[in-house]
């Protein structure tokens, strides 16, 4: 299935999580804030919040700095 990841089209496996996602595209989930159709998906979720077929999921990493 495709999903739309960071506004690209991705091929996603059926039963990917939010999880899932974030280790296969090597970001780890701390530090890290995701929205799956313009709704913020919890952290403590990641691991049970599925992907579907054409959600747009958006990934933003912290980044320490000044």
């Amino acid at each position: 299935m495709t999903a739309i990841v960071n506004s690209e089209p991705r091929s996603v496996a059926e039963g990917t999580t939010i999880g899932q996602l974030l280790r296969d595209l090597g970001i780890d989930t701390r530090g890290v804030a995701v929205a799956r159709n313009e709704q913020v998906v919890r952290g403590t979720l990641f691991e049970t919040e599925m992907v579907c077929e054409d959600d747009v999921i958006e990934i933003i990493s912290a980044v320490a700095g000044g």
